[in-house]
């Protein structure tokens, strides 16, 4: 099958938590073949390592007496002190052209009053009449 599958991400979300809850039960045989599974099909060994960490990282899901991989922990913190930041210098011109130049009705001040103030009736309004038809309650 040269092209990917629609429920290829699917998948390997599936596979992902299979593997944490593999991880956490503590099933050596199944996590072995499910480790070459997950490689077959493209996962590398770095992000195996990190779906370890987070199935691990649970203390309420683990015993008291567990302890996580100190190899596994390190190869974890010595990748993520490696991996570079990008920090974006955007110019204050282009920060000032992205703002529109119309603003939206709601950002709009609003300078003019309304026809009417709200707490007086309208004109057209009928005047009460205590012999005219009279609202029930329904309930």
């Amino acid at each position: 099958m040269p092209e990917k599958s629609v429920f290829s991400d699917d998948w390997h979300d599936c596979l992902r938590a299979h593997y944490q809850y593999v991880v956490q039960v503590g099933d050596l045989s199944t996590e072995a073949t499910l480790r070459a599974v997950m490689h077959e099909t493209g996962f590398s060994e770095a992000e195996l390592q990190e779906l370890y960490i987070r199935a691990t990282a649970h203390v309420d899901a683990v015993g008291a007496d567990f302890t996580p991989d100190a190899a596994v922990v390190a190869a974890v913190a010595e990748s993520a002190a490696v991996q570079p930041t990008a920090i974006v210098d955007v110019p204050p011109a282009a920060v000032e052209s992205a703002v529109p130049e119309n603003p939206a009705p709601d950002d709009q001040p609003d300078d003019q009053p309304d026809d009417q103030p709200d707490d007086q009736p309208e004109a057209d309004a009928p005047k009460y009449d205590p012999d005219g038809p009279q609202q029930l309650a329904l309930f």
